[in-house]
């Protein structure tokens, strides 16, 4: 028997979010934008130097919006100064917290987080969170919900029971840019 497609998958771990109710259109392409993120390389040296190399490109490219876009203040063609003055308000805030995360501390001892896992969780989380109106880390649906889309995006298999820890961290802080990641007006 062939293993399904990736959007059968993905199809699936919608249907155990909206656990009985057809899933909303949102839902199905949501889950699949954090794909990438959750599928990729967990805990090698390149990783870590692919991060740090990500978190250097981030932090240039918003040196440069904030060295340039000023000048579009004064340009002559119709653009709305409110966006870039909150955008040259909000930079340097954005600037100063990814140098933190290149200059944070190595972990010493005992096994690495796993943030994939993590951002797992919490998007199914917000997922059931938006279609049922509150989050319920302790079901067991939802906990089956992690173990299908970690496997529909990771292809490793994890059993649901070892989802209780990310889900309950996951409950103790507010995703609002994974609601926003869903395309949702309004969240």
């Amino acid at each position: 028997m062939s293993k399904p497609s990736p959007d059968t998958d993905f199809l699936s771990v919608a249907r155990l979010i909206a656990n009985g109710r057809e899933p909303p259109d949102w839902l199905l392409p949501g889950l699949e934008r954090f794909r990438k993120f959750i599928s990729s390389e967990r805990g090698t040296l390149e990783d870590d130097k692919a991060f740090r190399q990500r978190l250097e490109q981030m932090r240039d490219a918003a040196d440069c919006l904030i060295e340039y876009l000023p000048l579009y203040l004064h340009f002559p063609f119709p653009m709305d100064t409110g966006d870039v003055e909150a955008a040259l308000e909000v930079l340097p805030k954005i600037k100063a917290l990814l140098a933190y995360g290149m200059n944070a501390p190595q972990r010493q001892g005992g096994p690495r987080p796993l943030i994939q896992r993590r951002v797992c969780a919490a998007v199914v989380l917000e997922a059931w969170k938006l279609i049922h109106g509150k989050a319920q880390p302790r079901s067991m649906v939802v906990a089956e919900a992690c173990a299908a889309l970690w496997e529909a995006c990771s292809g490793e298999y994890r059993i649901a029971d070892d989802w209780r820890r990310d889900l309950e961290d996951a409950a103790a802080t507010d995703h609002a840019w994974i609601r926003t990641m869903f395309g949702l007006p309004g969240t």
